[in-house]
């Protein structure tokens, strides 16, 4: 059941860097086309700057990901060893009463 979760956070991570690579690669291509053309500099600075926009909001957003998966998973953990401690001392308790 533990690397399901795993296998989870990688499939609704990917997406994100795919499309992070795509913005990336957009903002470079627009780039190019700012220094070679002076008139389109008004179309493409608007919409350079767009796509520099999603791309750091991508990044926040792969971050935010890892981050909440990590202590997600940590939570987890914490819980089950707390149910796995209270079951310990119950069978004790019951055992100590017979």
């Amino acid at each position: 059941r533990s690397h399901l979760y795993y296998l989870s956070v990688i499939v609704t991570l990917a997406p994100l860097l795919g499309l992070l690579g795509t913005i990336s690669g957009m903002i470079r291509a627009f780039s190019v086309f700012n220094v070679q053309s002076g008139q389109a500099i008004a179309i493409t600075g608007g919409i350079g700057e767009a796509l520099i926009a999603t791309a750091f909001g991508l990044c926040v957003a792969v971050l935010a990901l890892i981050i909440h998966s990590y202590f997600t998973q940590r939570l987890d953990r914490i819980i089950t060893d707390m149910e796995l401690c209270f079951s310990a001392m119950e069978t004790m308790d019951q055992k100590a009463g017979q």
